[in-house]
């Protein structure tokens, strides 16, 4: 079966993580591009991301907070939101 590559993703990621997921990735035999195109296929074949994103404390607590109201994607972008906000009062301390 020929597959037509019509489409293009591309993403911003730290340098230092970029280059640690390529040494895992050419140790399995594959290139970072091809992990992609692995983990995309996986999850048309299945439906689902196949493997489990652990989520840290921070995210958790945040995201059990009252949030009936709110979508499963609308609870992560929140406590997303509040880790990364976090990050950035942290990051402005440092840089006094």
């Amino acid at each position: 079966m020929t597959v037509k590559h019509d489409s293009m993703y591309t993403m911003r990621i730290n340098k230092e993580i970029k280059e640690k997921a390529e040494i895992v990735a050419r140790q399995s035999g594959l290139s970072l591009s091809g992990v992609v195109k692995a983990l995309f296929i996986q999850m048309n074949e299945t439906g689902a991301i196949p493997f489990d994103i652990r989520l840290t404390q921070n995210v958790r607590y945040h995201a059990a907070m009252d949030t009936s109201h709110m979508t499963h994607d609308e609870i992560i972008d929140k406590a997303m939101k509040e880790v990364i906000n976090e990050n950035i009062e942290t990051l402005k301390v440092l840089a006094k």
